[in-house]
């Protein structure tokens, strides 16, 4: 009687401790669960932080300026450092013409972006105009929208249409060498940028068509004054 009490003991410390080594497993696979959501929550927080700073400093740095070439300039300079690319392009979209003129280029020759900009609209930055649409293509030889004029290519690349008070202002285009190159979170990210982009660039287009207003006014008020003066001058000699 003594040894089956024994061994029920046993039996019963065996049970409770194989019982407590299952709750610790479980209770500890919950933890670790727990702390991979959260460093994965914390990671998400972080990333998007970055990402609304990035598109308050480029907001605020672009929306100051005024002057047109500046502004183009500096808008492929800040979007080089937050969207990697071996090509980036700026379109700007003529309504009146219905063309595309390519106002600023990285990566490309003379030559090409003047192919690019020749056959724009017929091409994938013109279904970007047509659809004001974002277009995100991992494999360009894969997509029939992408087409190229040349046998030069990129392999991936990434397009964001620039809209302004329902209209399409122009398009931003980056292209790579490599497939796969862009992600969903850099297409976010450039579609977040582009609203603040579009104020710059209808901002600027306001002020220089403004200057050039007041330029042609100067020229006619001073027509007009040196016309009076040779009338005055002919009404003497008279």
């Amino acid at each position: 009687r003594s040894y089956s009490t024994t061994a029920a003991v046993f039996c019963l410390i065996a049970g409770l401790f194989l019982v407590s080594a299952a709750v610790g497993s479980y209770v500890s696979g919950q933890l670790q669960q727990q702390q991979a959501e959260i460093s994965r929550l914390y990671q998400a927080t972080q990333k998007e932080t970055a990402k609304m700073r990035l598109v308050n400093e480029v907001s605020h740095s672009l929306t100051a300026i005024l002057e047109w070439p500046t502004l183009l300039t500096r808008i492929l300079s800040e979007l080089g450092k937050a969207i990697p690319s071996d090509y980036a392009g700026l379109y700007l979209y003529d309504e009146a013409a219905g063309t595309l003129r390519l106002v600023a280029t990285r990566g490309l020759s003379d030559q090409e972006a003047r192919e690019a900009e020749a056959t724009a609209m017929e091409r994938h930055p013109g279904w970007v105009v047509t659809h004001r649409q974002s277009l995100l293509v991992a494999d360009t030889e894969l997509d029939p929208r992408v087409r190229y004029p040349s046998e030069r290519r990129s392999a991936a690349i990434l397009m964001v249409p620039l809209l302004y008070q329902e209209r399409c202002l122009g398009v931003l285009a980056f292209g790579s060498r490599k497939r796969d190159a862009f992600t969903p979170e850099e297409q976010e990210l450039l579609e977040g940028l582009a609203p603040p982009l579009a104020v710059a660039i209808a901002n600027a287009r306001l002020y220089e068509e403004s200057r050039t207003a007041l330029e042609n006014l100067r020229l006619t008020q001073e027509q007009l004054v040196r016309s009076n003066r040779l009338a005055a001058v002919g009404e003497l000699m008279s």
